[in-house]
């Protein structure tokens, strides 16, 4: 079983923003890397980025809906279209 680390006595809040860009790029890194070709949002498309660094519209996508902070939203996914 992996051992936790210790938590460093210099580890602050303010180190977080840095440790979850480092854990994105590390991820995207991986998953260009595993599968060759990864998917992402850009500019209003859906596009595949491949290892060579090649992008290719996949589709157009809807902008992103703006919502007001405290807004609760409730999703219907039974709805009737009559």
């Amino acid at each position: 079983m992996k051992q936790r680390p210790t938590p460093d006595a210099g580890f602050t809040e303010d180190n977080i923003p840095q440790l979850a860009t480092k854990a994105f790029r590390g991820a995207y890194a991986r998953a260009l890397k595993a599968r060759g070709h990864i998917l992402i949002a850009r500019n209003g498309q859906l596009g595949e980025i491949k290892l060579d660094g090649s992008f290719t519209v996949v589709r157009k996508i809807k902008a992103p809906t703006q919502i007001a902070i405290g807004t609760v939203r409730i999703r219907n996914r039974h709805t009737k279209h009559e």
